[in-house]
């Protein structure tokens, strides 16, 4: 059961950590089932729990409640045992995940990737890393748009919403795309030299498309001003509109970045 991120790269695929901190939708019924057990909620336990009921979604639902206005005089002491393990599996694991890419560890992810095409094994060549970049920014706009959003907007079914407890699902499509952002620009935290660079070498019109393109996308999911399960069936023009927007960005990743890059991506 659940939806697992498409596409992604890194330590995050490589070592498995997505499914079991980002899979949707909520187990509501085993859910239930660990909560009116016994069993504690070890280490060993949580690890070996089913990916749907551990990781950020579970946590949101024992916060927020189904209906998103739990208050925290409405915890049962079973219920606070539960989401402290699952705080816990989480930070473990998110934290791993960004010592995977620390690149002061010469054994890191992060040398492995810049080093590639350098004889490591991963990365044979420099284009297959940009290849891999490159899918993954095309994955997760077709995840959002097709899946997180078009999927519950066709269907007009908000019980396969993604955030839906803490009404948040609009600020993570967001930051989907903002990913994106980063990853393409080399941004995060820092500039650095990343594909952006080496577009600009030798196609400034595409470098233009893409960063407008993003900016598009950005600027159609703010344009949704309810929680993204209301709006499917009250703003259903800006909802088509922000899917309209991402598989554009989406078509210009797949059908002009990565042809580019398999073009130039060993210069």
């Amino acid at each position: 059961m659940g939806k697992k991120r498409s596409l992604s790269f890194g330590p995050v695929s490589t070592e498995n950590i997505d499914p079991r901190i980002d899979t949707w939708p909520v187990n509501f019924q085993d859910l239930e089932g660990e909560l009116a057990g016994t069993q504690n909620f070890t280490h060993e336990y949580i690890e070996g729990l089913q990916d749907a009921l551990k990781g950020f979604h579970p946590i949101e639902y024992l916060l927020f409640g189904q209906n998103g206005n739990k208050t925290h005089t409405q915890f049962t002491s079973r219920e606070f045992e539960y989401l402290v393990a699952l705080c816990e599996n989480l930070k473990e694991l998110t934290s791993a995940l960004a010592t995977s890419w620390n690149h002061n560890n010469s054994n890191s992810y992060a040398s492995t990737w810049i080093n590639a095409g350098s004889g490591n094994t991963i990365y044979a060549t420099r284009l297959s890393a940009y290849e891999e970049m490159v899918n993954a920014m095309a994955g997760i706009c077709s995840e959002v748009a097709e899946g997180k959003m078009n999927e519950p907007f066709v269907l007009q079914d908000p019980s396969l919403e993604e955030s839906p407890f803490a009404f948040n699902s609009i600020t993570d499509f967001t930051n989907n795309i903002r990913g994106v952002e980063n990853v393409y620009l080399a941004s995060f935290n820092d500039d650095g030299t990343g594909l952006e660079d080496l577009v600009r070498q030798h196609n400034l019109s595409l470098d233009s498309t893409i960063k407008s393109k993003i900016q598009q996308a950005i600027a159609s999911l703010q344009n949704i001003t309810v929680p993204f399960g209301q709006a499917i069936v009250q703003q259903p023009v800006q909802v088509q509109n922000a899917i309209d927007a991402i598989e554009s960005l989406e078509s210009t990743i797949s059908q002009e970045l990565l042809p580019f890059v398999q073009l130039n991506g060993d210069l």
